[in-house]
């Protein structure tokens, strides 16, 4: 409450405030916190600031009338501010990330640019957008030009704007009550920031357009990296489309060099760690390879079979079930 008064937002300050005070089973207040509530309601002129007047008078404590702009307060909240701007870590993969160096120069040159605010990576699910987008992101962390921070959300199943609003609001350390209480409360925490938000898995719900749109008219210094399935016409955005691995062509002398190869070699090992690349399967991963496209989940998926079955059945199982690589295929192993 104390924050969003001094930000200007006085009804959604008064609303927290209320709600504090008046909190059933909290610990009875001592004089610091009644201070605090003193100060707040009398700034924003409202009637508890008697109402706590009278409390403290009974209980035989002494409250400071000035009240002029919450400086009692000043020091703790901006010391809150500070803390809520740090961004959480950026989440940890549980597998080295393999490939894609040419994508990371193009999309972080492409962040970098001054006219570039919003860049949409797209692609079918299994192109592995969240892994190369979180590549992205910790290659920038250094930037100067991202200072204040990189901010992750996670927007997948979400499909109206309150569940979008608090998932990005949980990301840069916003509690749900403020983000519900205060609409622009997230535009206000990014406005002069210099900043990266990356959102991963937009779904394309109604009002994504209108709640991404407005942020970027509000927040000239943060830039949005989006994933998503197919390119939606927002004016400003740059498209990235995303692709499976490179994978080679049977009998490619540099075959077990392409990223395709490397990446399914590397997750069969952890499968079966006895799992080696030689020229006896060389052949049958290059099929698996092509068969997938070189879709990263595809390969990572493929892998998990090395463990039961050979390389040749996993390739003609591919060949002949659609649905063999599905999650419910492996669970029921």
């Amino acid at each position: 409450a104390e924050r969003l008064a001094l930000e200007g937002h006085l009804n959604a300050a008064a609303t927290h405030a209320e709600g504090g005070y008046k909190l059933r089973g909290a610990p009875a207040l001592d004089n610091s916190r009644l201070q605090r509530f003193y100060t707040l309601f009398a700034s924003l002129d409202h009637p508890y600031a008697l109402k706590i007047k009278e409390e403290a008078e009974e209980l035989g404590l002494a409250l400071n009338d000035e009240h002029r702009s919450l400086t009692d307060s000043q020091q703790a909240i901006s010391q809150h501010q500070m803390q809520a701007t740090q961004p959480k870590p950026l989440p940890r993969p549980t597998t080295p990330f393999i490939g894609r160096d040419n994508e990371i120069l193009e999309l972080c040159s492409l962040l970098q640019k001054s006219e570039c605010q919003l860049l949409a990576l797209t692609g079918l699910s299994g192109s592995g957008k969240t892994r190369l987008a979180l590549e992205v992101a910790r290659q920038l962390q250094a930037e100067p030009l991202f200072k204040d921070g990189i901010f992750f959300a996670n927007l997948s199943k979400v499909t109206t704007l309150e569940q979008a609003r608090r998932k990005i609001g949980t990301a840069v350390g916003l509690s749900v009550a403020e983000v519900d209480v205060s609409l622009t409360r997230i535009a206000d925490f990014f406005a002069t920031k210099q900043a990266l938000l990356v959102l991963d898995d937009v779904e394309v719900f109604p009002q994504a357009l209108e709640l991404i749109q407005n942020f970027l008219q509000t927040c000239p210094h943060t830039k949005i990296l989006v994933t998503l399935l197919e390119r939606y016409k927002w004016l400003e955005e740059f498209v990235y489309p995303i692709k499976g691995l490179p994978f080679p062509s049977l009998g490619a002398k540099d075959a077990r060099y392409y990223d395709a190869v490397k990446l399914f070699t590397q997750r069969a090992a952890r499968v079966l760690p006895s799992f080696k690349l030689d020229d006896r399967n060389l052949e049958q991963v290059i099929t698996i390879c092509q068969l997938v496209d070189g879709f990263p989940l595809a390969l990572e998926l493929a892998a998990t079979w090395v463990k039961l079955l050979p390389l040749e059945v996993i390739a003609e199982e591919i060949k002949n079930k659609l649905d063999f690589l599905s999650d419910d295929s492996l669970k029921s192993v």
